[in-house]
């Protein structure tokens, strides 16, 4: 009985049981259905789904019966949070939430004596999970504000305790980052990094700050010229007309662009994507980064590309901070060229500031980088249409199109009215634009091709409600809701890609696996 109580809020599959693992007359009656035509992966849901019903049933029926007792772990709150995450398995998370807010079950008159009380621990964590999920982000970082002042309180907290604030911390850094707010997403993972120490989650978060802030140091830059990682640098300050080719939001589609409210209109002049007319990376630069990337694949994931996406189709990347090799000469290249760059092509934000501070530095910072791989052999060949979370994106093609591969490019859907356009530059040559513009990974049709990806931040810049504002102007949530994808007849779209496939940037599989786990 006690392994039908337990279910986590998770959207992951099992594989299905042995025959001996379930009855005859079950083992017959999933024999008939796949003789009668359902596919594995259909009963499968079908038995996840039935499995998941009983469960929330064996807990309703537990919290109606009084005087129950199963075993010492049984306790009224677990029967409660059993049966939420039962209900969100069944994607009925509007009703898991009504549950875990009122304490009590859907349909059942109960009187509580706990109305008047603070909400348990547990169940805040839960519920400021579902909202997330749910979109209802400020709601959820209200929760996870009221856990992390309740546990910072808490005098010689136990080690669930410790599991639970580390965890608030941790989702309370993502719901600022999806609020586009990646300045005090960082103060939160500093800070639970700090309160929690040794939490890998936290650490890792706080680890990119430690890594990429600052200055570059000499030991770096010898690091990058004993590498022969430069190859030969020739940068003495960029021109926006003279070094880029700039393209436009097309006319038509500015209303249903929120990605023009992040800069002032007179200075960007509707030009959100830019690619740079000679090389940004030098040939032997970027031959060097792929040998290192390839020997990294080989030594330590046994040769074998994963990913780190949260995604219906197959990605496959490897991010810069585990390669120790790169890491110095990534901050060399932002701080001599990129950041430079996004000065020259983003002069002016929406809220009237630049790209430098006060002191003459740049403001930008980077948050995610990635080494990506495009490859026919394991059909990892595009990327859906997707928005990143940041305020400017990068692709930087590392290997040469015609000798390497065919096709590929980023395709963005506000540029061209007509099925939107593909951009794309050479060995080296760099494609920059505003992250929240809606784009695509076109797909390659021979061979793999590599490119680096970075996604950026400007400090103390919060682009979020900009972006909100611009929505409600012009009453974009609707016209998203109402919008229906255009395909050809093989089901392709403008963007290249299949119907139903999506990619999440804004969700890593750590995040996943922490809104999945139990706690309690």
């Amino acid at each position: 009985m006690s392994d039908l109580i337990t279910v986590s809020i998770s959207d992951s599959t099992t594989s299905l049981p042995d025959s001996d693992a379930y009855s005859t007359l079950e083992a017959s009656q999933h024999a008939q259905l796949l003789s009668s035509g359902m596919s594995p992966s259909d009963l499968l849901a079908y038995i996840t789904k039935k499995k998941t019903l009983e469960t929330y049933r064996l807990n309703l029926q537990l919290y109606k019966t009084s005087g129950w007792t199963i075993d010492s772990t049984i306790t009224r709150n677990s029967v409660i949070l059993n049966a939420a995450a039962a209900l969100e398995t069944l994607n009925r998370r509007i009703e898991a939430i009504y549950l875990l807010e009122n304490n009590i079950f859907l349909g059942e008159d109960v009187d509580s004596d706990l109305e008047d009380e603070p909400m348990h621990p547990s169940f805040m964590l839960a519920l400021s999970k579902l909202y997330f999920k749910d979109d209802l982000g400020l709601d959820a970082l209200k929760l996870v504000d009221k856990l992390i002042t309740l546990f910072s309180s808490t005098q010689n907290p136990t080690q669930i305790q410790h599991q639970r604030i580390a965890d608030a911390y941790y989702l309370a850094g993502w719901i600022c980052i999806h609020m586009d707010d990646h300045s005090k997403a960082y103060e939160y993972w500093i800070k639970g990094s700090l309160d929690v120490p040794g939490d890998e989650n936290l650490s890792r978060q706080k680890g990119k700050r430690d890594l990429w802030d600052g200055s570059v140091g000499g030991e770096e830059r010898r690091g990058c010229e004993e590498l022969d990682v430069f190859g030969s640098c020739f940068f003495e300050g960029f021109l926006r007309e003279r070094d880029f080719s700039a393209f436009k939001v097309s006319p038509e589609l500015k209303t249903s662009t929120p990605a023009l409210s992040l800069f002032e209109p007179s200075t960007q002049k509707d030009e959100l994507v830019f690619l740079s007319k000679k090389p940004i990376l030098t040939a032997t630069e970027c031959s060097n980064v792929v040998e290192i990337v390839n020997t990294f694949i080989d030594n330590n994931l046994s040769g074998e590309w994963s990913t780190v996406r949260s995604s219906t189709v197959k990605t496959t990347d490897v991010a810069v901070e585990d390669i120790p090799q790169l890491r110095g000469w990534l901050k060399v290249v932002m701080e001599d060229r990129l950041w430079p760059m996004l000065e020259c092509l983003y002069p002016r934000l929406s809220d009237g500031t630049s790209l430098i501070d006060s002191d003459g530095k740049s403001r930008m910072r980077l948050h995610d980088a990635f080494i990506v791989r495009y490859d026919m052999d394991d059909e990892s060949i595009s990327l859906p249409e997707h928005s990143d979370t940041s305020s400017m994106s990068f692709t930087l093609s590392l290997n040469e199109r015609g000798k390497d591969f065919e096709g590929g490019g980023t395709w963005f859907e506000a540029i061209n009215k007509e099925g939107g356009k593909v951009v794309d530059g050479d060995l080296g040559r760099v494609t920059a634009f505003a992250g929240p513009l809606r784009h695509a990974g076109y797909p390659i049709i021979r061979g793999t091709r590599v490119i680096l990806v970075l996604f950026c931040y400007v400090e103390g810049f919060g682009y979020g409600k900009y972006i909100k504002e611009y929505q409600e102007k012009y009453r974009l949530c609707e016209e998203e809701e109402s919008k229906e994808e255009v395909v050809n007849e093989d089901g392709i779209k403008a963007s290249g890609d299949k119907p139903g496939g999506y990619v999440v940037y804004r969700q890593t599989v750590e995040l996943a696996n922490m809104l999945s786990k139990e706690n309690f």
